[in-house]
């Protein structure tokens, strides 16, 4: 058999190397936008061009290229360029994230008399950075709970503000009220000294209509009362009522009383004196009584006048008399 030949056409590329593409703008990491704009060189001018965007089909494309709108999540943006042989590609990510933190304050006491409140604060975006700041001040890294430096007494405003790696930004506030004044409450009626009445009754007053009062006794508990306020009944002795005034933001005040509850009934003899028929027109009499206490006595249905034993009485007319001494305990 004869030689078998083939006849081969070696076609040399316009290059020794792949061209090389470079993304020279477009977004990376996380943004907050629904499109995207690229630009991009490739270093060989007749090289055939085409883009993609996550993963979809290669089309013919040119300098710049923008997408959109898109959708939240991860995106890849990849542009290739192939001269005849060789190939260059080039990709970048990036992540669009148009929903900001939510960022939700605690509950923040006021008014309070706390000059140095403390502020608690949730956030869904464990990445996210947190400032805090209060009134014009100016916003400093914080985390929760966050303390305020101390505070003047007035109102002030909390600010705390959240911002993801996209910048999409989320702010509360909060109104602190600082009240270190506090209420005054006054006893303007009751027993002092020695008191008769075993459940006494005392009336007060606060120039804070909206503080709450509570009352104690002996130094037992203090429990919620109201004016007046009767007391259960006490034993004969010493006791001391107080009142309590506590404003809303905890500010307390108190007024006392100290009396004697004395319900020991006095007694008083006459112990010398006429009785029956006498002809003494100006008798004297003599009693006891069991207090160093007020005395005093009457003749018939006269007045009641202070007297001391014995007693003698002005000259008095014939007929039927009654003397009658009274006296009167501490309390």
């Amino acid at each position: 058999a004869g030689p078998v030949t083939r006849t081969v056409n070696v076609c040399a590329p316009s290059a020794s190397a792949a061209p090389t593409v470079t993304i020279t703008s477009g977004p990376s990491g996380a943004v907050a936008q629904t499109s995207a704009t690229f630009t991009f060189t490739v270093s060989e001018a007749g090289a055939d061009v085409t883009c993609r965007l996550d993963g979809g089909a290669w089309n013919p494309c040119s300098s710049p290229i923008g997408y959109g709108p898109l959708g939240q999540g991860d995106h890849l943006f990849e542009v290739r360029a192939v001269d005849g042989v060789f190939e260059g590609t080039a990709s970048q990510a990036f992540v669009v994230d148009t929903v900001a933190p939510d960022l939700t304050l605690g509950a923040v006491a006021s008014p309070t008399n706390d000059t140095t409140p403390t502020v608690m604060f949730t956030i869904d975006d464990g990445s996210a950075t947190t400032t805090c700041w209060i009134d014009a001040d100016a916003p400093a890294p914080c985390g929760s709970p966050f303390t305020a430096a101390a505070l003047a007494e007035g109102t002030h405003t909390v600010h705390v503000r959240a911002v993801d790696a996209a910048g999409n930004a989320d702010e509360v506030s909060a109104t602190v009220v600082v009240d270190l004044t506090a209420p005054s409450v006054s006893i303007t009626a009751g027993p002092t000294g020695v008191t008769g009445d075993a459940t006494p009754t005392f009336a007060f007053t606060s120039d804070d209509p909206g503080a709450a009062l509570a009352c104690q006794i002996d130094g037992g508990a203090f429990v919620a009362c109201a004016s007046p306020t009767t007391l259960a009944a006490l034993a004969d002795g010493a006791h001391e009522f107080v009142v309590r005034a506590t404003d809303g933001a905890g500010n307390s005040a108190i007024d006392s009383r100290g009396f004697t509850v004395d319900t020991t009934v006095p007694t008083v003899t006459i112990t010398g004196g006429p009785s029956g028929v006498t002809d003494d027109d100006t008798p004297t009499f003599t009693f006891t009584d069991m207090f160093t206490a007020t005395r005093a006595c009457q003749v018939d249905a006269g007045a009641f006048a202070t007297c001391t034993s014995p007693t003698t009485l002005a000259a008095l007319a014939d007929g039927a008399h009654t003397f009658t001494v009274r006296v009167t305990g501490p309390a």
